[in-house]
């Protein structure tokens, strides 16, 4: 075909070959302007939705990748020792108590000496025993604070708190963190030649203990840091943070624990809605023997349906002492029911004491509690004063009655155990009913520090408010906090 528009003018320079195959029909519309880097092959399929904005990928990429929130925290105990395990990771919606710290200062709420926290349990009057770890950070920022650590668990910033926590499992802001590389090859044979059954087993040997533990609301369960073969438990409460008529009684004592609750004598119940208090007790294998540093102690039980209901005089069953206590100071006898078969209040008293024996009872007061068979524990202590750093540092006391009237609104009773304990001890205190026929059991009177403890004559409120009384004679027995009683001759 020819060429629909031909040259105005000849080729200069015609070619020497001629085109073996020319084309059929000249180009309609020849581009304008070639493409400058021209594909080698053409587009397969192009895409249906193409980018509109294409992203530029970044110079620096991310150094540490993003952490998925963790599944897991450390729950810790809340009392050295009071646990089966110091520690233990634990889901994160599982169901554990709350305890809050907080590293400023917040009105009421108490600080070891040790420690650079302060801490509590009874957060807004309450005491929370089951909360997934979200609940419980939220708990504790809801008051300005926040979750405790494990170190401040377990370094025992918390304890006491209340709430009876020292027993229990507490979140702590701990997360459980993974390997971040697992080790190539398993591991051949395991750390331990056999596995150990608790991070703090309880252990054998000791002839008693003491302790001191707060307790509200509810019936507290203690765990013994030893096994007994048959002890006994003697108990006061050494606060004053409800002026309510309210003592102390301990049920369920085994080999390795006991339960511990507040019965308010008002109308003879026992509600279980007083404030927290502090409570000091004493734990003693049944028997005589002589504690480190001299001290003399006999403890028992004793099962009986006596009791003292006002206004009757005072009298009980008789005690006689395997040996008699030796020189002129009375012993310190101490007393405490340690069952609950009445489920009302009751007491217990001595009275009737000298170096030979005494009378134990049953003691309601004027509440008109029925009296069914009960079991009353008793220790009896010798008394003097022991300041050491090896062992456990001790007071027991005895004061006859000095005249004074030291019921409730009336001038209280102060013991003073000055240079003798660094800390808190845990103090039992006991009255010998010996003055007209109105019952009454000692309870702490509002001072307890590491230097005195106030007590009054405490009675009932249930037939009238008010609260006075004779004087009686005291007897008191302390120990360094937490301390462990070991026999100066094994019995």
């Amino acid at each position: 075909s020819p060429t629909v528009s031909p040259s105005y003018a000849p080729t200069g320079s015609p070619t020497t070959s001629p085109t073996v195959s020319p084309s059929y029909a000249p180009t309609g519309s020849p581009t304008t302007s070639p493409t400058v880097s021209p594909s080698y092959a053409p587009t397969g399929s192009p895409i249906v939705s193409p980018t509109k904005a294409p992203t530029i990928p970044t110079d620096t990429p991310t150094v540490v990748p993003t952490v998925p929130a963790p599944d897991a925290y450390y729950t810790a105990c809340g009392a050295s020792g009071r646990c089966q395990l110091a520690k233990e990771a634990q889901q994160k919606d599982t169901l554990h108590e709350v305890r809050c710290c907080s590293d400023t200062q917040i009105t009421n709420w108490p600080k070891k000496n040790n420690c650079d926290v302060w801490a509590e349990s009874d957060i807004g009057e309450t005491c929370y025993h089951g909360e997934m770890h979200s609940g419980a950070a939220a708990i504790c920022e809801g008051v300005g604070a926040r979750l405790c650590t494990v170190q401040e668990l377990l370094g025992d910033c918390t304890r006491g708190s209340g709430c009876g926590h020292d027993v229990d499992m507490i979140w702590s802001s701990d997360p459980v963190v993974p390997t971040a590389a697992p080790t190539s090859y398993p591991t051949m044979e395991p750390s331990t030649a056999r596995p150990t059954a608790t991070m703090q087993p309880t252990q054998k040997g000791a002839s008693g203990e003491t302790g001191r533990v707060g307790v509200s609301h509810g019936i507290m369960t203690v765990q013994t840091r030893y096994i007994y073969q048959d002890p006994v438990v003697v108990a006061f409460v050494n606060s004053r943070n409800e002026d309510d008529s309210v003592d102390v009684r301990v049920m369920d004592v085994t080999s390795r624990s006991f339960k511990v609750f507040l019965e308010e004598a008002n109308g003879g119940e026992t509600p279980f809605n007083h404030a927290e208090e502090q409570v000091s007790y004493i734990v003693m294998e049944k028997g005589r023997q002589e504690l480190e540093g001299g001290l003399i102690v006999e403890a028992g039980s004793h099962t009986t349906t006596s009791v003292h209901n006002w206004p009757q005089q005072f009298s009980g069953d008789s005690i006689t002492f395997t040996e008699p206590f030796t020189g002129i100071a009375m012993p310190a006898v101490l007393t405490t029911l340690n069952t609950n078969n009445n489920g009302e209040f009751m007491s217990s008293l001595a009275t009737q004491v000298n170096l030979n024996s005494f009378q134990i009872s049953q003691e309601a007061l004027e509440t008109k509690s029925r009296a069914l068979v009960e079991t009353i524990g008793w220790m009896a202590f010798s008394t003097g004063i022991r300041t050491t750093t090896s062992g456990p540092s001790y007071i027991s006391g005895y004061t006859a009655s000095d005249g004074t009237a030291n019921g409730v609104t009336q001038t209280t009773f102060s013991i003073d155990f000055r240079y003798v304990f660094f800390d808190l001890p845990d103090l039992v205190v006991g009255l010998y009913e010996t003055a007209g026929n109105e019952g009454a059991y000692a309870r702490g009177a509002g001072i307890f520090t590491n230097t005195q403890q106030t007590i009054y004559a405490e009675e009932d409120q249930t037939t009238d408010r008010e609260r006075n009384h004779a004087s009686l004679p005291v007897a008191w027995v302390g120990f360094r906090h937490d301390s462990d009683l070991f026999a100066a001759v094994a019995p």
